[in-house]
């Protein structure tokens, strides 16, 4: 008997872990429209760039930023980590967003011109809205 239990317990738990998230439960915190991906004829970088304009959750990618470091007034962001299936420029997209590690942020270089960058994003999880 005590087997017994043992097998349908971890028959139950083994059943309710493995249940797929519906994604239209799924609350993200920021909304954005990819603008484009970054491409320069002259400029190299390591990684998948894209831009973004965020239009929900302004204050809270912010946030992320110390006050004393370089804030995107207009609320464009280099993002890395966009799915591939969202990297289409003029998409309304859901994401949930942090700041990358120094690993994650693109190395991006160009000899003949100083670069001027927006703030990096690094995209946990996103959508098409």
């Amino acid at each position: 008997m005590k087997k017994l239990n043992i097998i349908l317990f971890i028959s139950v738990m083994f059943t309710f872990s493995c249940e797929k998230e519906n994604s239209k439960d799924i609350e993200y915190d920021c909304e954005a429209i990819v603008i484009s991906k970054f491409n320069s004829g002259t400029i190299q970088c390591d990684r998948d760039v894209y831009y973004l304009k965020i239009t929900k959750g302004e204050d809270q990618v912010k946030s992320l930023f110390e006050e004393n470091e370089y804030t995107s007034t207009s609320n464009y962001y280099q993002a890395v980590n966009l799915p591939d299936e969202l990297k289409e420029e003029g998409l309304n997209i859901k994401l949930d967003v942090r700041r990358p590690n120094t690993d994650e942020s693109p190395s991006c270089h160009d000899f003949s011109m100083p670069l001027v960058s927006l703030p990096t994003l690094y995209v946990i999880r996103a959508e098409k809205k």
